[in-house]
C-alpha cells in the first residue's frame, strides 16, 4: 500500500469519524455531508449498489450521495465525468 492510499484512508476514517460526532450532537441521522471525490470514489468500493444514488437539487444540479458507515456523504453539482464513472457502476 502506497503513503498516498494509507493517507486517503485515513482522512476517510476521520471524515466518518467527524460526521458521526456531529450527527450525535444533532440527533440527526439523515444530515449530509460533503465529501471530495477522491473520499466518495474509496466509498464506493465497500458499499452495496442500493447505498449510491444519484439526485437532482432544486435548482437542477446533479447530487452524488452514499451512505457509507451509517452516514450519508455527497457532492453537489456533480461534474459529467464524476456521472459517467456512476452510469458504469449502474449498468
Amino acid at each position: 500500500m502506497t503513503d498516498e492510499c494509507r493517507e486517503d484512508l485515513e482522512e476517510l476514517k476521520e471524515l466518518v469519524e467527524s460526521a458521526k460526532v456531529r450527527i450525535a450532537r444533532r440527533e440527526n441521522s439523515s444530515a449530509r455531508f460533503p465529501a471530495r471525490w477522491e473520499m466518495i470514489e474509496l466509498m464506493l468500493r465497500g458499499v452495496p449498489r442500493r447505498d449510491i444514488s444519484l439526485k437532482g437539487d432544486d435548482d437542477g444540479r446533479l447530487r452524488i450521495e452514499v451512505k457509507y458507515q451509517g452516514v450519508i456523504f455527497c457532492i453537489h453539482n456533480a461534474t459529467p465525468q464524476q456521472i459517467s464513472f456512476l452510469s458504469r457502476i449502474f449498468s
